[in-house]
């Protein structure tokens, strides 16, 4: 841990961490430990998609560790692995003991690790959170460390059979991609008519295309701004499903 004069502040001391994980791989975050000794609850946060954990991101307040982690290929953990976006999500995927998120995940856990080593914190009450591939990322870090974690929060996760859609309309709502008026019922609803029937369906009986295509008619009938990144991930997708049909067609990817 590397102790950062400039970030700390009477309450609160920020060091940078730095641990290797799987494949020796050198990964990095932030850690905010409030300045008054004792033992405290930790949380630690996980990353978006292609989004970048920073000090200002882990300031729980005065009374609870923050631990920013930046996996493989994210933020300031670029080193030795960096495959760039949006292709993230391929790297390696012909190959399970070499696919990118199989060492995002045992990152995830080193990062656990890492809070168990620290006697500040109180290890009866460590949590987990993240959005998106970070909701995914919490999931994954809970069910492999389920003697450990106290909490999971997983927001909006990608990938992954979560059937939150109110959530999902009321942030595109709360984030301006939609008008203010725009019945947030209906917008649920008609995402919930094009994923639903997608869930615990094989690859092979999945139409990335199709469902791309009743996505943007949702949108367009609810004049959704959708966003350069999203549709970056969409093209992800339907290159995953080219790829995974070869590989793996009974592959549930909802």
């Amino acid at each position: 841990m590397i102790r950062i004069d400039s970030l700390c502040t009477e309450k609160h001391n920020v060091y940078l961490v730095e641990m290797r994980s799987l494949g020796n791989v050198l990964i990095r975050g932030w850690y905010q430990v409030p300045v008054k000794p004792g033992r405290y609850p930790a949380i630690m946060q996980v990353p978006g998609y292609s989004s970048v954990e920073v000090p200002s991101n882990i300031n729980y307040g005065d009374d609870i560790i923050g631990f920013g982690l930046n996996v493989r290929g994210h933020g300031n953990s670029k080193d030795d692995v960096n495959p760039g976006f949006p292709g993230y999500i391929l790297t390696g995927l012909e190959d399970k003991d070499k696919y990118i998120y199989r060492g995002t995940y045992m990152d995830c856990s080193r990062g656990i690790d890492f809070l168990f080593s620290r006697p500040e914190v109180d290890t009866s009450r460590v949590a987990v959170e993240g959005a998106s591939q970070g909701g995914a990322l919490t999931f994954a870090t809970a069910a492999l460390n389920n003697d450990r974690i106290a909490v999971c929060a997983p927001a909006v996760p990608f990938l992954s059979d979560f059937r939150d859609y109110f959530r999902v309309a009321w942030l595109h709502w709360e984030a301006g991609w939609v008008p203010q008026d725009t019945r947030l019922d209906e917008l649920e609803a008609s995402v919930r008519a094009v994923g639903e029937p997608n869930f615990s369906r094989p690859l092979n009986q999945i139409s990335f295309g199709e469902l791309m295509l009743r996505l943007f008619q949702v949108a367009y009938r609810f004049k959704l701004n959708i966003q350069p990144q999203l549709i970056m991930l969409q093209k992800t997708l339907l290159n995953i499903e080219g790829l995974g049909r070869e590989l793996y067609p009974d592959l549930d990817v909802m």
